[in-house]
């Protein structure tokens, strides 16, 4: 694991919804790094929908989580 990936953990470990986000986000075919090598826009309304659900949150509540 990088350090970078490493400090995203130490910083949210007690954050379970967040590392959820953060799993999401890194196993999303258009993640950052897909968008940059092939062009593709992130959805990151995917997570955010994924994590309104899986933790019954409000939307306003569920995009903290995303970057938009």
């Amino acid at each position: 694991m990088s350090e970078e990936a490493k400090g995203l953990v130490d910083k949210f470990k007690d954050d379970v919804v967040m590392l959820d986000a953060l799993y999401q986000w890194a196993r999303n075919p258009t993640s950052y790094t897909a968008a940059i090598r092939k062009g593709c826009s992130p959805d990151h309304g995917l997570i955010e929908g994924n994590i309104e659900k899986r933790y019954d949150l409000d939307p306003d509540k569920a995009e903290r989580f995303t970057i938009s």
